[in-house]
């Protein structure tokens, strides 16, 4: 793979102006990705390496890039790293031009641009409406991170009598979460373990939920982990509730700038391996859809209220 042009173009970033050196960065990529998916994965690393070599001394020059890369929380897209596109992508422009040099500063707005940071913004305000539209009143988050969608004080005002749980791995990400929720009257417990772990006692650590979302979570487990987590988490989710997971889809068209330049990797799954995760489940109806930007897949997961439940109410 050739970088030449990718290279002049980063290095031209200031003297394109930032729409233009979008544009020119997105065809860039998508004629690189082409590319790539001709090459095997010996052929993968070294390109993955050469492109490094060239290109990653420019690219670090913008905030995020650099942070993404060098995970300083030891896993890759933290609760900063998504607290960062977030508002890089909502209000905070000095977040958005976070770079040690004018190019960099443009590096990281021109991230900011592209599909995944779009589709992670999207992601935020679709479990909004999530939440919002819940039929219940108990809701789990597993992998909350700091909670995005939970930052609009209106969302827990309107659920002032309802019930969460947030589980993380990560202290730091719950107590962001924390601070986010404390204002409201909401009874908000935060659980800091091992999400697999977790997971894995479901059933006796979080009783009948009508709402568990995973924000993510399964983009870093294989096929049959995922299959486990959702098959372990099915027991909780109440007559007419939700299980509603997340994950990339293969099609990504930011998946070589992400693991380029971030050494960020996920476990991408088709519609129909999502699909399947459900197979096993009693009393289930499953749909999965994408995003607007082919980046991230939604599979809702619905128990259906069977004839014994309604005998039983």
């Amino acid at each position: 793979m050739n970088f030449t042009r990718l290279k002049r173009i980063l290095s031209s970033v200031v003297e394109l102006g930032e729409e233009p050196a979008t544009s020119l960065l997105q065809n860039e990529l998508a004629e690189l990705s082409r590319e790539r998916a001709a090459l095997s994965a010996e052929q993968d690393l070294r390109a993955r390496q050469a492109f490094r070599r060239e290109l990653l001394q420019i690219v670090h020059e913008s905030h995020f890039c650099r942070y993404a890369y060098r995970k300083p929380r030891g896993y890759p897209g933290d609760f900063v790293t998504q607290e960062m596109i977030w508002l890089s992508r909502t209000n905070g422009q000095s977040v958005r031009y976070a770079g040690d040099t004018r190019r960099g500063r443009l590096i990281n707005s021109v991230t900011m641009n592209m599909e995944n940071a779009a589709a992670n913004e999207e992601r935020v305000y679709f479990l909004r409406r999530l939440v919002e539209g819940s039929s219940g009143g108990r809701v789990a988050s597993i992998g909350c991170g700091s909670c995005i969608e939970l930052w609009d004080p209106s969302v827990l005002a309107r659920r002032s009598d309802w019930r969460y749980v947030l589980v993380d791995q990560d202290s730091g990400a719950l107590e962001a979460a924390r601070r986010a929720v404390a204002p409201s009257d909401t009874a908000v417990r935060t659980v800091h373990e091992n999400v697999l772990k977790f997971v894995l006692r479901a059933e006796q650590r979080l009783g009948p939920c009508d709402l568990v979302y995973l924000f993510g979570l399964l983009d870093y487990f294989s096929e049959a982990n995922a299959r486990k987590i959702v098959e372990c988490l099915w027991p909780v989710i109440a007559p007419g509730g939700e299980l509603v997971v997340t994950n990339a889809h293969p099609s990504n068209p930011t998946r070589l700038w992400m693991e380029y330049v971030a050494d960020w990797f996920l476990d991408y799954k088709t519609e129909s391996t999502l699909l399947g995760l459900a197979d096993r489940l009693p009393d289930c109806q499953a749909q999965v859809r994408r995003d607007s930007f082919g980046v991230y897949q939604y599979l809702r997961l619905r128990r259906q209220i069977s004839t014994q439940s309604r005998a039983a109410g």
